[in-house]
């Protein structure tokens, strides 16, 4: 509901009442979990046809289009009109067309625009060809939604006013466009696996968006510093950005809950972008070190720095952290004052070869779920107190293959665990 209500926006509409009416007609049904909007295909194929009837051999004259054949006739033929509000095309169904540069030209009042692919088998690619650049997309889009969009920018013309949702997954896009853009409708951008994509132009002016999508973009080197603006941003998403080498400094996003870095390689600092962030995942990057202040972030669930292959200490957390991977990292010691951890449930450190005892703190940790220790080959000893809380029973993995503990419990019970070696002072008991 929410997402159409953004679409709409300003439309002159009024949207509210217009999804009571559909609602009490049994045209539509939302559901009550995620408030999703729902028809039932036999609907959805009457309106299409009340929609044909429109202009029965002119398709370029009705108001939505999403017959493949029909679409591919308008657009390749240029027999669009200023009728036509919609265009929803699966591209996986059109194994090649020839579109030219102003094949969007008399679409004036076009408001929505999505050209996807179902189909992600190689068997069903589409091959297009498009002379040139695109020179013309109407000023009144809200919806554009391109997948594999083909040419290297957007046209040079073109105007962003009422743009709400931009998604242009797996483009040919090197850039989007010169200077800023108007952009205070925009909620939601998305430019995943574009991996010519090299620069992300000014965005201070897109003070509403909300989700900013760039993952799989190999060929990004940085952020623009107008990011600072986007304090409404909630989701930033840029996982495999591969040479990604730094993140905008002084900036606060008070709104920003999730913070996706993993995989890029090249990042060695940490970035503080905001105290507010719930969820923030820097696996396999090169962050030598994690900066005192994020004990006082006081939000912070989640943290994932797995694979840090220069992580070497680890400073105190904030008690809010729920989740916590250390796996595959250089760090010698279990977190300093992990038992002030009250809400920590899972701790992942497995295959650190330098850690060498685990904190006793552990066990005051009452809702403590899981524990992954599995090929912490050095550790030599470990809290006799995690074989006696039954909460570990069935989620400690462990190599215990060095372990010198004396004092193990009698009896101790392996079921349900997934210890890997046995060390001899079992053994020999």
């Amino acid at each position: 509901v929410d997402y159409v209500k953004q679409l709409l926006a300003s439309s002159g509409l009024d949207v509210n009442f217009g999804i009571e009416v559909l609602t009490n007609r049994s045209l539509i049904c939302i559901s009550r979990c995620k408030g999703t909007i729902m028809m039932h295909s036999l609907l959805q194929q009457l309106g299409r046809e009340v929609v044909c009837e429109q202009s029965l051999d002119e398709p370029g004259k009705r108001q939505f289009l999403v017959d493949a054949s029909e679409i591919y006739d308008v657009l390749v033929d240029n027999t669009g009109t200023g009728a036509v509000l919609g265009i929803s095309l699966d591209i996986s169904k059109i194994n090649e067309w020839f579109l030219n540069e102003r094949c969007f030209g008399g679409m004036h009042n076009l408001m929505f625009l999505k050209l996807y692919k179902s189909s992600l088998s190689k068997e069903d690619q589409t091959e297009l060809h498009l002379p040139g650049r695109l020179d013309y997309l109407p000023r009144k889009l809200r919806l554009l939604h391109w997948d594999a969009y083909p040419v290297t920018s957007m046209p040079w013309s073109f105007r962003a006013e009422f743009l709400v949702v931009l998604n242009l997954r797996e483009s040919k896009l090197e850039k989007l466009w010169e200077g800023i853009q108007p952009l205070r409708s925009l909620t939601h951008m998305d430019l995943s696996m574009s991996e010519n994509l090299k620069e992300i132009p000014d965005l201070s002016k897109a003070v509403n968006i909300e989700e900013l999508c760039l993952s799989h973009c190999t060929s990004l080197v940085m952020l623009p510093s107008s990011v600072k603006n986007l304090q409404k941003l909630v989701v930033l998403d840029m996982e495999y950005c591969s040479n990604l080498e730094s993140f905008p400094t002084n900036i606060d996003l008070e709104s920003l809950t999730i913070l996706n870095l993993d995989k890029c390689s090249h990042l060695k600092e940490f970035p503080e972008v905001s105290t507010n962030i719930g969820f923030i995942s820097l696996s396999e990057t090169a962050i030598e070190e994690v900066p005192e202040t994020i004990s006082s972030w006081p939000c912070l669930a989640a943290l994932d720095m797995s694979g840090c292959k220069n992580l070497k200490k680890f400073p105190c957390l904030p008690k809010t952290i729920e989740w916590l991977d250390l796996s595959r990292t250089e760090i010698e010691e279990v977190p300093l004052r992990v038992e002030d951890l009250f809400r920590l449930n899972k701790l992942l450190m497995n295959s650190c070869m330098k850690l060498r005892s685990i904190s006793s703190g552990i066990c005051r940790l009452e809702h403590m779920e899981t524990l992954d220790f599995l090929g912490c080959k050095n550790v030599v000893s470990f809290p006799v107190e995690i074989f006696e809380s039954s909460r570990f029973c069935h989620n400690l993995v462990m190599e215990m293959r060095n372990i010198q503990n004396p004092g193990l419990p009698r009896p101790f019970y392996f079921r349900s665990n997934y210890f890997d070696i046995v060390p001899d002072c079992i053994a020999r008991h």
